[in-house]
């Protein structure tokens, strides 16, 4: 169900989230190991891998977290950690990473993660880089271009969003010579999907996810947003 949800019957997909929800607190509740790391495993492959569904399970985890959020700070604690460390730290997979930072994003505009926590996390990214510049750039720049995150974080979390800025117009700047140099040398026209995250990070003006992406219901997306509005939860990774 975890594949498949939104792939039919899409004005179902409220009550089939619901559904898919109770079954992981089930499973959470159970504490049988085995089958939750096999759950926890196949989550982590789905976000990985169907970039059209990340507002979904963004969606999802924003559900399980009314429920119960130790256990399911817990496993988010986890799916996002072997994630992260090993697609963007170890294998520097680009594609993985884009889907895992658009679902990261889509969790801070649900109000999952807090504004603060995002902030210092992505700041900690790019102070702790030291061999990927482009992939950490991209994946910083894909969860800011996910829609009204920049606008949630500035408004939200003013000072660390401003040093975050700096970071990025500074990390970009670096890399736009670096790569400008080369590409030069090699013929070729300076443009790629750094620049085209980087404009649209500029104008903080996004097309509505819901147009490009499956997701529940705009009154669900609310619903969950509301809900989350004061919670305690703030992750900040650890990488």
């Amino acid at each position: 169900m975890l594949i498949r949800i939104g792939d039919e019957k899409r004005e179902l997909i409220d009550a089939h989230l619901t559904v898919l929800c109770n079954k992981f607190i089930e499973l959470l509740n159970k504490g049988d190991q085995d089958m939750l790391q096999d759950a926890i495993s196949m989550f982590r492959q789905v976000i990985e891998n169907m970039p059209h569904k990340v507002s979904i399970y963004a969606s999802l985890i924003g559900l399980m977290v009314q429920h119960d959020s130790t256990k399911v700070v817990a496993l988010l604690e986890e799916i996002i950690n072997k994630s992260f460390q090993e697609q963007l730290v170890e294998k520097r997979d680009g594609f993985k990473c884009r889907n895992l930072f658009r679902w990261f994003g889509f969790l801070i505009e649900l109000r999952v993660i807090g504004a603060l926590p995002a902030c210092q996390f992505l700041i900690h990214l790019i102070d702790n880089d030291k061999h990927a510049q482009e992939l950490v750039l991209h994946s910083v720049l894909t969860s800011l271009s996910t829609e009204n995150v920049s606008l949630r974080l500035e408004s939200e979390a003013s000072g660390s969003f401003n040093v975050l800025k700096a970071k990025l117009q500074s990390s970009y700047a670096s890399r736009n010579t670096k790569a400008q140099v080369r590409h030069q040398a090699q013929g070729f026209v300076h443009a790629d999907i750094h620049t085209t995250l980087w404009n649209l990070y500029q104008k903080k003006t996004y097309s509505p996810h819901r147009d490009v992406y499956m997701s529940v219901s705009q009154a669900k997306e609310q619903e969950i947003k509301s809900k989350l509005s004061n919670s305690p939860f703030s992750l900040v990774p650890n990488l």
